[in-house]
């Protein structure tokens, strides 16, 4: 049963009903989060690459909010990529991150990608290399203070950002035609201008393959010092 549904129980009729928790809407791979990994199943959805199972669909229909309107299609993209970003669901819950401090709650399944975050001349550099295809990527560090949006660049044609009050800046990329970014050495992941002081703390990271499942997550700490400073994780 979806949020806002009605069960329709009838205490004479024996019935099954599913219930879908508020806080589990989004989690289309059913790994307890909202993250990147969900962003790109429903991407690959949309473009009939890789259907998302009827059991899930609704989790995955939730525009217009709570209940969705039975489709799985760009107004569910969108939502999920505002609440990602903002860390509030529509009704004023607060989404769970996969981390807390300088682990994360959620382990990648693999070690076949490794970032690299080097910061130099106002300019956060991060870098992947990766074994397998990735899909899409997802970015997190605080004490942010501005970012210029305009001038980001990156391997993903999507580039989603936002700066929280807090001052924990977020950001998702992939590419929505479902193209994925191939194994190989070093690459740049996404180039950020932004200003910041003394340290950069607990810069989060976390990779999704082509399939929605999170196969890489570290975390780093950059002390902003003159000159450059580089962390592998």
């Amino acid at each position: 049963l979806a949020l806002g549904g009605n069960a329709l129980l009838d205490p004479e009729t024996e019935k099954s009903v599913t219930v879908i928790n508020a806080a589990s809407r989004g989690d289309v791979n059913g790994d307890d989060a909202l993250d990147i990994g969900d962003i790109i199943a429903v991407v690959k959805h949309i473009i009939g690459a890789r259907p998302i199972s009827e059991s899930y669909r609704p989790y995955a229909d939730i525009a217009p909010w709570p209940s969705g309107d039975g489709l799985i299609n760009a107004r569910d993209l969108a939502l999920m990529n505002s609440i990602i970003l903002s860390g509030v669901y529509p009704d004023g819950a607060i989404l769970s991150f996969s981390g807390d401090g300088n682990e994360f709650s959620k382990s990648a399944q693999d070690l076949s990608v490794e970032f690299k975050a080097s910061y130099s001349e106002g300019n956060l550099q991060i870098e992947m290399r990766n074994a397998q295809c990735i899909g899409g990527v997802q970015f997190e560090c605080g004490s942010v203070e501005a970012f210029d949006s305009d001038l980001i660049q990156s391997c993903f044609s999507a580039v989603k950002t936002f700066l929280r009050d807090d001052g924990t800046f977020i950001l998702l990329g992939y590419n929505p035609e479902g193209a994925e970014i191939p194994s190989g050495d070093w690459m740049n992941v996404a180039t950020i201008p932004l200003d910041a002081n003394g340290v950069l703390p607990a810069l989060r990271t976390i990779a999704s393959d082509c399939r929605g499942d999170i196969v890489a997550s570290g975390v780093a700490q950059i002390h902003l010092e003159t000159g450059s400073s580089e962390q592998h994780y």
